[in-house]
């Protein structure tokens, strides 16, 4: 079975960048720009991995990143951000894994490999 990633991306041209990579390497990807899908879709496509903004137009990702870990659904969650502090977020637990934007395409490729592999 292929693995997948669900990536939860406001900006349309770093999620189309995300996507490329991640099909590159062979792996299935879901897209979505809307908070508010989110559970749907790991419920749905049951991800290996989340790749989340933290910043959304509908929804806030620390948020959906509580819900998801609350719910034990065990999937890793990664914040793709370049919000400032977004360190402690990983530190607490409540994401798995950071990759600051600007991000280098090499990076995505070590944390998918590191992750799914």
């Amino acid at each position: 079975m292929n693995k997948s990633v669900l990536v939860v991306e406001d900006d349309e041209a770093i999620a189309e960048i995300i996507a490329m990579e991640i099909e590159d390497l062979g792996y299935n990807c879901i897209k979505t720009w809307s908070a508010k899908k989110v559970l749907t879709l790991i419920t749905k496509h049951k991800p290996d991995l989340i790749l989340l903004d933290i910043l959304l137009p509908d929804g806030n990702g620390i948020d959906i990143a509580k819900k998801i870990k609350g719910r034990n659904l065990r999937v890793p969650v990664a914040f793709v951000t370049a919000k400032t502090g977004a360190q402690d977020l990983v530190d607490n637990k409540i994401a798995d894994y950071l990759l600051a934007k600007p991000f280098n395409i090499k990076d995505l490729e070590k944390l998918l490999k590191r992750v799914l592999a």
